[in-house]
């Protein structure tokens, strides 16, 4: 089965989105922090935020897809109540705890990937309306970093 996923490319891609996210955080002033972003529903320390909380969340999706479980919201309300959550969960965070939130995640990600059987590349479930595979928790984290570091640096003049 030669069209599975190698793990050593996935972990070195994974390693390679982490290293990325450790050097734009470092980056950051304490204004940059504060400042808005490009997406209109979140500043830089929303952004921030959201990759490192997401790296857990990915960790935890592995299971719930291998499962098959679905997860169900209307799709009116994903984007605002994403955002309205973000800014919650960020309120009293900082670049220290944005990245050890980060590295937590990326390490129990990194533990996910190591478990990935042969038959459980396939597994899908459906998630916020879209059917998501076991490979697709690993390769988003790079498309999660790109999405949203775009959103970071032009503000910051570093685009």
């Amino acid at each position: 089965m030669s069209d599975l996923p190698d793990k050593a490319a996935l972990q070195a891609e994974m390693e390679t989105t982490r290293a990325a996210y450790h050097e734009l955080l470092s980056s950051l002033s304490q204004e940059d922090w504060r400042r808005a972003s490009g997406n209109p529903d979140m500043t830089v320390k929303d952004l921030m935020w959201h990759m490192a909380w997401a790296m857990g969340w990915l960790s935890g999706s592995v299971d719930a897809v291998k499962r098959g479980r679905r997860l169900w919201l209307p799709p009116i309300l994903v984007d605002p109540l994403r955002a309205l959550a973000m800014r919650w969960l960020a309120r009293n965070a900082t670049q220290e705890l944005a990245a050890r939130k980060y590295d937590e995640g990326y390490n129990a990600l990194i533990d996910k990937l190591a478990g990935v059987i042969d038959g459980d590349w396939l597994r899908s479930a459906r998630r916020f309306g879209e059917s998501r595979t076991v490979e697709w928790c690993f390769r988003q984290p790079a498309l999660h970093f790109e999405e949203h570091a775009a959103d970071v640096r032009p503000v910051l003049g570093r685009e």
